[in-house]
């Protein structure tokens, strides 16, 4: 997904919007996205199971994961309204919030309505993210001959073409990912030429506490990424077999599944899913 944050002086940022929208009704490609493509590289099968067979697996549910989602959802309510112009109250952040709520942790909610008020009236958090801020709603970019795909992580392009990305960690660090981070440039790039830098800052909500990385269109990185990118999706295109790749299965939420065939594996969740309708 991408989240656009421009500042109100910026007229060219609405008039982008609607070529991107204009362009996604055009388009005619599935969506990818750099978790896709990643999942693919690390092994083809797990790619067919969770995105073409669409294949669901039951997971034991994480008090940080949940934790976590619950807090980006709340923060995603509040720009949501800001951008709507809406007086912004608690009681309807936590409606807009619903459909994440830590049903298997009720006990965090109070915990994480607390973190999301520290975040919202942190003096970081004013500076950050002024009122003439305004939020973007939710859109995927056309990228011909590279990818179509979205970008998780809220954008701010500045006035002189730099573009800064927010990703929101409720952990106590986070790890660097360089080949993303260029996955990203290469979108915005591609949407605006004239965008020649990007920097990830990760908001470490817990912490008050920021880690930022930038790159440039010369950044080695950025040039391995987009070959790989490019190599990755012509493999995809391609594929018929969807080999497995063994090494990663220790981990892999369908590990149960690798020494089944798939005909066997859709014949068993399908069943399994009517069971629950009756």
């Amino acid at each position: 997904m991408l989240r656009l944050m421009g500042l109100n002086h910026w007229n060219g940022m609405r008039c982008v919007m609607k070529k991107i929208i204009e362009a996604i009704a055009k388009n005619k490609l599935s969506r990818y996205s750099y978790s896709k493509i990643s999942t693919y590289d690390d092994c083809h099968y797990k790619f067919k199971l969770k995105y073409i067979d669409r294949l669901k697996v039951e997971k034991l549910p994480i008090r940080a994961l949940e934790k976590g989602k619950y807090i980006h959802k709340l923060i995603e309510s509040y720009f949501t309204l800001r951008l709507l112009g809406d007086t912004i109250n608690m009681k309807t952040v936590e409606e807009m919030s619903i459909e994440d709520y830590p049903h298997n942790f009720p006990e965090e909610v109070s915990r994480c309505i607390s973190i999301f008020h520290s975040l919202i009236n942190s003096d970081r958090f004013q500076k950050l993210f002024p009122v003439d801020v305004c939020v973007y709603p939710e859109v995927e970019m056309e990228i011909p001959d590279i990818a179509v795909a979205y970008i998780d992580a809220y954008v701010e392009v500045s006035s002189d073409n730099s573009v800064i990305l927010y990703d929101w960690k409720t952990g106590k660090t986070t790890k660097y990912n360089g080949r993303q981070l260029a996955f990203y440039f290469l979108l915005l790039n591609h949407l605006r030429p004239e965008i020649k830098t990007v920097t990830i800052r990760y908001y470490l909500i817990e912490h008050d506490e920021i880690l930022e990385h930038t790159i440039d269109e010369n950044s080695d990185v950025v040039l391995e990424t987009k070959g790989w990118i490019i190599k990755t999706l012509e493999e995809i295109d391609r594929d018929t077999l969807y080999t497995k790749n063994m090494n990663n299965c220790r981990f892999c939420e369908y590990k149960d599944y690798c020494q089944k065939e798939t005909s066997e594996i859709l014949r068993e969740y399908h069943n399994k899913i009517n069971k629950e309708k009756r």
